[in-house]
C-alpha cells in the first residue's frame, strides 16, 4: 500500500509542478500561480510524517517503460497534467482508507480543489489564445460607416478580421442586445472574438468574449467579479501609470491613446505619442492596443515600439470596400510581426 501512494505522491507532486509553470512562466499569473503552490506544498506537508522512501524502488518498476504522451496543444499538456494529479489523488485517497482515513479526508479535499484549479487554468489558456488575434482590433461605427452593424462586421470578418469591439452609442438597451446578439452569430461563424463596448450586462447575455471599460463605466475590478476569470476585459488608459494601474486591476488588455491626432471621437486629450507607448511597453507585461488616428503607413513604428495591437475605426470603416481594406491592414499587421520576429527570435 506504501509503496503505491509513493508512486501516486511523485505523480501527483510532479504534475502540479508542470501545470505550475504553466501559470508562471506564459500565462504569468500570479494569483493561480500561488494557489497551485500551495496545493503542492499542502501536499507535501499532509505526507511529511510519513517516511515512504523505503517503499520505492523505481529500478524495477514496470510503469517506467510504459509510453509517454505527444501533445499538440498547451491545453492538452495541462489537461494530460491534472489528470495525473487527479487521478493519482483519488488512489492515495482509497487506499489511505485502509490504515489512515483522515489522511484520506485531507487528499479528497486536495482532488476537488485541483479540479476548480484546472478550470481556472484551462478558462486562462483560452482567454490567452483569444486575446493572441488581437492584432487589428477594429472598433464598429455605423456612423463612419454609413451601412448598417451586420453588413460592417460581416464585411470586415470576410476580411479577416478577429477582433473586434461592437461599440454603439445611440442604440437602448433592448436594441444593444438585438444587435449584440446577431453579431455574436457572425463572429462565432468566424471564430472571432468579439468584445462589447461599456456594457457588461449585454457582454454576458450574449456570450460575448469580453467587455471594454471606458474611463466612466464600471471599475475594472467589480467588471471582473461580475465576467469572471474567463472573459477578457480591456480599459481605455491615457498614461503608462494608468496601464499599470489597469493591469493589477485584473485588465486582460489595455487599449492607450490617442497615440496620433483624430477625429473619431471628440473631447480627446492632445495625442500621446510614440514615446508614450514605448513607456508603456516597458512598464507593462499585459497586451497594449495603440488607439486613435492609426493609419497603415504608422504600423511599423507601433509595432516596433510594442504594441500588441491596433484600434482602428475610420482607417477600415470609412472606406467604400471594407472587406478588402480589411485585408489589407490584417496583412499588413502580419508582415509587421513577421518583421519583429526575425530582429529578435520571437515576437515582441
Amino acid at each position: 500500500m506504501w509503496q503505491i501512494i509513493d508512486v501516486n505522491y511523485n505523480r501527483a507532486r510532479e504534475g502540479i509542478r508542470v501545470v505550475e509553470e504553466v501559470a508562471r512562466f506564459i500565462l504569468k499569473d500570479t494569483a493561480l500561480t500561488q494557489e497551485l503552490r500551495k496545493l503542492r506544498h499542502s501536499l507535501q506537508k499532509i505526507l511529511a510524517s510519513f517516511s515512504l522512501y523505503p517503499f520505492r524502488n523505481a529500478e524495477t518498476d514496470i510503469g517506467k517503460d510504459f509510453s509517454s504522451l505527444s501533445y499538440t496543444h498547451l491545453s492538452d499538456l495541462v489537461k494530460a497534467n491534472f489528470s495525473r494529479v487527479e487521478e493519482s489523488l483519488r488512489v492515495m485517497e482509497e487506499f489511505s482508507r485502509l490504515e489512515k482515513p483522515a489522511l484520506s479526508r485531507h487528499l479528497m479535499d486536495l482532488r476537488f480543489l485541483s479540479y476548480q484549479l484546472e478550470k481556472r487554468l484551462l478558462s486562462c489558456l483560452t482567454k490567452k489564445d483569444k486575446l493572441s488575434k488581437i492584432g487589428i482590433y477594429l472598433i464598429t461605427d455605423e456612423r463612419v460607416a454609413g451601412k448598417p452593424y451586420e453588413e460592417i462586421v460581416e464585411q470586415a470578418l470576410e476580411g479577416g478580421i478577429r477582433f473586434l469591439q461592437f461599440r454603439d452609442k445611440t442604440s437602448n438597451t433592448r436594441e444593444l442586445w438585438e444587435k449584440s446578439r446577431r453579431i455574436r452569430e457572425l463572429t462565432r461563424k468566424y471564430s472571432a472574438v468579439l468584445i462589447i463596448n461599456d456594457r457588461v450586462d449585454i457582454a454576458l447575455s450574449v456570450g460575448a468574449d469580453g467587455v471594454h471599460l471606458g474611463r466612466e463605466d464600471l471599475p475594472v475590478k467589480e467588471a471582473r467579479k461580475i465576467m469572471g476569470e474567463g472573459k477578457i476585459v480591456g480599459v481605455t488608459v491615457r498614461s503608462p501609470a494608468e496601464a499599470i494601474a489597469g493591469i493589477k486591476e485584473g485588465a486582460d488588455y489595455v487599449s492607450l491613446g490617442p497615440i496620433f491626432p483624430t477625429t473619431s471621437k471628440k473631447g480627446l486629450p492632445p495625442p500621446l505619442g510614440l514615446e508614450a507607448l514605448k513607456k508603456t511597453r516597458k512598464a507593462v507585461e499585459g497586451v497594449i492596443v495603440a488607439v486613435g488616428g492609426i493609419t497603415l503607413p504608422a504600423l511599423p513604428a507601433l509595432k516596433k515600439a510594442g504594441a500588441d495591437g491596433v484600434a482602428v475605426i475610420s482607417g477600415i470603416l470609412a472606406e467604400s470596400d471594407i472587406k478588402n481594406h480589411a485585408q489589407e491592414w490584417v496583412k499588413a499587421w502580419g508582415k509587421q510581426a513577421e518583421n519583429i520576429k526575425g530582429e529578435t527570435g520571437d515576437y515582441a
